[in-house]
């Protein structure tokens, strides 16, 4: 019997429900487990949030990427200039160069700021007008300015442009010619500063490809040219390469600026050099064609051009000569590849052979990058323009105008262009 003095007793104090060891050892781990599974509330749901709700809110917004423009035409032309009669360079110095020889090469970046516009309404400027075809949205402007591979250089765009005095886009028009991002250090930078100063721009390999993995990255549909949408199929897959962490970087406004850079960019008139030397201008100028890799000259056509042999040529396969490879050590039954640009010009030259004798233009002049190893290459209708900035080398730049030449007998308009490049 249990009276009210009796000490209520303690589960330890029964043998029979004494715990062992191990149960005792048990209970801790169970107390442990909840611990643990506090602490993994405690510390893991913030994690979550950040990854699944916070990081995704950090990545840009995605934009439909239109169909891309496979033959554009430039938006300027080049309004015919009146030299100064002493001519000014850039660096403030002055030389007492001929102007009124039209065959004299320019070896010097003229100070282009002191040069007039011609008179719109002169006799030799509407003459000159109706030739030319201009349309009424392309904007007159003083210099062409064509750039080869930048490939994220940033500083080294910065510092040819200041080098030959660019303007900002009021009476200059710069085309880069593709490839003007990877391999460097700043491709976003580039892109801001295009953007910024109305840097125009030809569509070169790495932008294609930075579309392809931009596409799968957003989960968009294809991309193609011009309606064509079997270049690309929506299922490629892409690693995180350097040019899939550019793609996943990229803005709409960004997208924007890169899908307006057309395939093959139309660039009016231009001048040709009739010599290796480069030393005397052929009478009459060329039709001016921008692209990155190269043409294929058997494909009279533009638009019948295929956009990845363009992007990417370098030699064109024997036995014909019409098969277009990246590859410049490509051999064939023995036979080498050969350079595209040597059957381009030997075609060239029968078509300037065959214009009439009043033709405004003679022939088609490329002017492409994408060859880094062989660099800078003049040819009477192709100037190559890649010299290797990123591995070190230089940046280079051909700058075209129109200028009015007056002789005893007439006052007449000619295309000119200065070859110039700074070191990387």
């Amino acid at each position: 019997m249990v009276s009210e003095t009796t000490p209520l007793q303690r589960p330890n104090d029964y043998e029979d429900e004494e715990f062992s060891p191990f149960e005792r050892f048990m209970v801790r781990i169970g107390s442990s487990k909840r611990l643990l599974w506090a602490l993994g509330l405690i510390i893991g749901l913030p994690i979550v949030y950040f990854l699944m709700v916070f990081l995704p809110s950090l990545a840009p917004p995605s934009a439909d990427v239109p169909d891309l423009i496979k033959v554009g035409k430039a938006p300027v032309y080049l309004h015919p200039l009146i030299p100064p009669k002493k001519l000014e360079l850039v660096n403030g110095e002055s030389t007492s160069d001929k102007y009124n020889d039209p065959e004299s090469p320019i070896k010097n970046v003229p100070n282009f700021e002191k040069w007039s516009l011609l008179d719109k309404d002169t006799k030799l400027f509407r003459r000159h007008f109706k030739k030319l075809g201009a349309a009424a949205s392309q904007k007159p402007v003083k210099r062409l300015i064509l750039i080869g591979d930048v490939h994220g250089s940033l500083f080294e765009l910065q510092k040819l442009l200041k080098h030959v005095k660019y303007d900002g886009g009021h009476h200059d028009h710069v085309v880069l010619l593709g490839d003007f991002l990877a391999k460097g250090k700043n491709s976003l930078g580039v892109l801001e500063y295009a953007i910024q100063n109305r840097v125009d721009c030809i569509l070169g390999n790495h932008e294609w490809e930075i579309l392809k993995r931009y596409v799968q990255y957003h989960g968009l549909p294809g991309v193609g040219f011009n309606e064509s949408k079997n270049e690309l199929r929506a299922t490629e897959q892409y690693d995180l390469d350097e040019q899939m962490r550019i793609a996943k970087r990229l803005m709409p406004e960004h997208i924007d600026y890169i899908s307006k850079c057309p395939l093959i960019k139309e660039l009016g008139p231009v001048p040709r050099m009739t010599n290796k030397k480069r030393r005397k201008y052929a009478s009459v100028p060329a039709n001016g064609v921008a692209v990155h890799g190269g043409l294929v000259w058997s494909v009279e056509d533009l638009q019948d051009q295929d956009p990845e042999a363009v992007l990417t040529m370098r030699n064109l396969l024997p036995p014909d000569y019409t098969v277009p490879t990246e590859n410049r050590h490509e051999v064939v039954d023995g036979e080498k590849s050969k350079p595209w640009t040597r059957f381009w010009t030997r075609h060239q030259l029968e078509v300037a052979a065959n214009a009439s004798d009043d033709a405004f233009t003679a022939g088609t002049k490329v002017y492409y990058g994408h060859d880094a190893k062989r660099g800078v290459c003049f040819r009477e209708f192709s100037t190559g323009l890649d010299s290797g900035c990123v591995y070190g080398a230089q940046l280079s730049a051909e700058i075209i105008w129109s200028e009015v030449v007056s002789t005893k007998s007439e006052d007449r308009i000619v295309y000119r262009n200065l070859f110039t490049q700074i070191n990387c």
